[in-house]
């Protein structure tokens, strides 16, 4: 957008000075133009001193880049404003009040040590403890800020509250604070200790939040008590963004803001700077069948008809090489467009990673690649490939000798090499298992004939290791479903490759690591792209069970996912490429719901 000249919207809001205010902001809107803008209208025009001035983003990222820009206005002003996310500076409020350090706080190793421990002590079953406790971590913040949801962790309610209770016991006896306890303890301080309630409301007399609609109840209740009766909160968001509801955060926060501040002034930003009017034009009437939201009416300010298209492939390898196509006539990186490839979760980060750098197109992918063959399903069928290649290390045998099981000890492996013909004299005494480990021989020679999906696929089907899988998940269902879609990705994977060998070498280079590239495309997912924007965009696999995941059943859950296709959607500038397959593990998949929700005429 035009930096030098806001809009008549956006100088309505700027030049906002007390009492409540809510900055309803679209896509591309320039809100954080009006952010930074309003900081300089209170400081040069209404004589506010910067030092009473608080700015709350979600990110720290988002902090550093509101700062750099209100710098770049008010340059000898920014450094005494207060700029933060809410928990630095929560935690700075705890720490001036309780002489805390950093110290205080409890580290990403030490809160997995403690979840461990608590898994064991209260004896919860799990066929994958790494996931169990993601999620749970996941499931405390939901549980510690009021969310109203159902547990990832599949826990019922009075066993998180036992969970979340032996947690809290730990880190109060080791002194220490996770994330959530500084917004928590810190509205605790309020509530109970008036005299420093009173001090930190003299200081932070204006308060400035972006990104409003990720407040989650507890974040919004200190808010509010910390504006006070001066009430002079500007809050800027979309509640067509709010994709946080695993946080604990709502849509309707931005209704309860309007209801429950007497005299807020709205202000709302709807032109898209961003988007070409094609983009704008199918991201709105997406949005549009939601029902819980503010109203708006979102338009173009680039009247410039962009290209959306939407457009089917048999599986995924086939719309993975369409995508690399696309990249390498559009010469990203050499033309200095900019492009992403947008993904609903991060467990196919690695695929596309590995899947474009074989086609050779430089990508990067944000944060660590998750790679499916460092542990888990993954590992375990690489090392039968390993194995049907020749592999007869100890190491290798002893992850896949029970995958199904058959009775093979591990006091019959004696060395680092496995002797097939030797283990069925060490096990001569039971018939049973030397049946299976004949079998096995037999199995690695077939296999070891086949290319790689067909080795997978006899694998899975004719050696047992679905059963294997089904056995392994017991009543979990999630549990099962998620290995077997991680087993169903290895077949699509396979696909790729002429040979075993040739595959083993390409997963031994992909093991979890930090980007290699630098540049070209990045990957990354819808959640982490809020706040990005790019000249062009792919969202790859839009079909039903993963947008929206199948887990989705309730209204309230479809909105959220609709909402965050929205957010995937407005990232977008000139060109969006949405595509789905029909065929996954020679099964059908449907395009996703949404999918006839945008298309019109832009197919």
């Amino acid at each position: 957008m035009n930096e030098t000249k806001a809009s008549s919207f956006q100088e309505a809001a700027i030049r906002h000075r007390d009492g409540p205010a809510l900055v309803l902001a679209g896509p591309g809107s320039g809100k954080t133009y009006v952010l930074t803008h309003r900081l300089k209208f209170l400081t040069e025009e209404c004589g506010i001193p910067p030092g009473n001035i608080l700015v709350i983003t979600f990110t720290r990222a988002a902090a550093e880049q509101m700062k750099e820009r209100a710098a770049g206005l008010i340059y000898k002003k920014a450094p005494y404003m207060t700029f933060g996310t809410f928990h630095s500076v929560f935690f700075l409020i705890l720490r001036h009040t309780f002489d805390l350090t950093s110290e205080n706080i409890l580290s990403s190793s030490l809160r997995h040590r403690i979840l461990n421990e608590i898994i064991k002590k209260q004896e919860i079953s799990t066929c994958d403890k790494e996931g169990l406790i993601a999620d749970l971590i996941s499931d405390i913040s939901a549980f510690k800020n009021g969310a109203e949801r159902e547990t990832l962790s599949g826990l019922s309610k009075e066993e998180m509250t036992s969970v979340v209770t032996a947690y809290g016991d730990r880190l109060k006896e080791l002194k220490l604070l996770d994330f959530d306890d500084m917004i928590i303890k810190c509205r605790e301080l309020f509530l109970k200790h008036s005299a420093v309630l009173e001090r930190f409301r003299d200081k932070y007399r204006y308060i400035c939040v972006d990104e409003f609609q990720d407040v989650n109840p507890v974040q919004y209740e200190t808010l509010c008590l910390l504006a006070g009766k001066r009430d002079n909160l500007f809050v800027v968001g979309d509640d067509d963004q709010a994709i946080y509801g695993f946080r604990g955060s709502t849509p309707g926060i931005m209704q309860t803001f309007l209801a429950e501040h007497p005299g807020v002034q709205k202000y709302e930003l709807f032109t898209n700077y961003r988007s070409r009017s094609t983009i704008v034009e199918a991201s709105f009437s997406l949005i549009g069948h939601n029902k819980d939201r503010l109203f708006k009416k979102i338009k173009p300010f680039d009247l410039t008809e962009g290209r959306l298209t939407i457009e089917e492939f048999k599986d995924r390898n086939e719309e993975l090489r369409n995508i690399a196509l696309k990249l390498s006539e559009a010469d990203i990186g050499q033309t200095g467009l900019s492009c992403a490839i947008l993904l609903r979760t991060n467990a196919l980060s690695g695929f596309y990673a590995e899947g474009l750098r074989r086609l050779g197109i430089s990508c990067r992918v944000k944060g660590r690649i998750n790679s499916i063959y460092s542990g888990g399903i993954g590992k375990d069928i690489m090392d039968y490939m390993r194995f049907v290649c020749g592999d007869d290390s100890r190491k290798v045998f002893l992850n896949i000798m029970n995958k199904p099981e058959r009775g093979i000890l591990g006091i019959c492996l004696p060395d680092e090499t496995v002797d097939l013909d030797r283990l069925l004299i060490l096990s001569a005494e039971d018939l049973k298992t030397c049946g299976k480990i004949k079998r096995l021989r037999t199995d690695r020679e077939r296999m070891s004939k086949m290319k790689p999906f067909m080795a997978v696929h006899y694998l899975l089907n004719a050696v047992g290791f679905k059963d294997h899988i089904k056995m392994t998940a017991g009543r979990d269902r999630e549990a099962y479903e998620a290995m077997l879609e991680t087993a169903e990705e290895m077949l699509e994977r396979a696909k790729a490759f002429g040979s075993v060998k040739e595959w083993i070498e390409e997963s031994e280079s992909m093991t979890e690591e930090e980007d290699r590239d630098k540049e070209g495309v990045l990957i990354t997912t819808m959640h982490s792209s809020k706040g990005l924007e790019f000249d062009t965009v792919f969202i790859p696999d839009a079909n039903e069970g993963v947008i929206p995941p199948s887990r989705t059943v309730l209204n309230s859950e479809e909105e959220e996912e609709r909402r965050l296709f929205y957010v995937a959607l407005t990232r977008a500038k000139r060109t969006l490429f949405i595509s789905y397959i029909n065929e996954r593990d020679g099964r059908k998949t449907p395009p996703s719901r949404f999918l006839e929700e945008i298309r019109g005429d832009k197919v």
